[in-house]
């Protein structure tokens, strides 16, 4: 599965990924590992905001690209509601195909993290 997440720093900032293994990129991102990526070291992650998963990586791409394109009060939107970002990429994209499909919009974000952060 691929998976596109929007983390909240400390500095109340967005940070928008991509990955495939999505336990170990919050890891590493939380922890501030060494593959990390520099904004979240310098800006500290404290929370996961938004999680999707899709069955493409290239979809996810597109995902990521998209959300990272979206103003910050677009971006806190789909925060609150994140089973809106395929209607709302809709909409911007109407003449761009192809669709994307977004396979889970994950619930229970806190919770996820905790168990996820917490195993070894």
């Amino acid at each position: 599965m691929n998976y596109i997440y929007i983390i909240k720093c400390q500095d109340e900032s967005y940070y928008t990924g991509i990955t495939k293994d999505i336990k170990k990129r919050l890891k590493q991102h939380f922890y501030k590992e060494k593959q990390g990526a520099k904004y979240t070291k310098s800006r500290q992650a404290v929370r996961l905001e938004a999680l999707w998963e899709t069955n493409s990586w290239p979809e996810a791409g597109r995902l990521e690209y998209f959300i990272k394109s979206l103003s910050r009060k677009e971006k806190e939107g789909i925060v609150k509601n994140p089973s809106l970002l395929a209607e709302i990429y809709r909409k911007k994209k109407k003449n761009e195909p192809p669709e994307i499909c977004i396979s889970r919009c994950f619930t229970e974000l806190p919770v996820l993290l905790e168990e996820w952060l917490s195993e070894g």
